[in-house]
């Protein structure tokens, strides 16, 4: 995981990733990197909620309530063929 880019994580941009390298250097955006940095350094750069939400998610804390609620947005249906020499298709 060290080795992924500030872009590999949910919810971060290219703008993160260039400014992170425009400070530390070209491997600055690993998260190697970031994991070395303090979170009042991150927000100095990135602004107070995106480099409080990174320095959190390069720790593997996501304060993102589950929402167990939310209508479906799709309907799925699974075909199962019962008898092996059966074969969907034409022939």
């Amino acid at each position: 995981m060290s080795e992924l880019r500030v872009t590999d994580i949910r919810g971060f941009a290219h703008s993160a990733r260039q400014k992170l390298e425009a400070k530390y250097g070209e491997h600055g955006a690993t998260v190697r990197e970031i994991i070395s940095r303090n979170e009042g350094e991150l927000c100095a750069l990135l602004g107070q909620k995106t480099g409080k939400t990174l320095y959190q998610a390069v720790r593997g804390i996501d304060e993102t309530p589950l929402q167990s609620n939310k209508p479906r947005k799709s309907v799925s249906a699974e075909v199962n063929v019962s008898e092996p020499h059966l074969t969907l298709g034409t022939g």
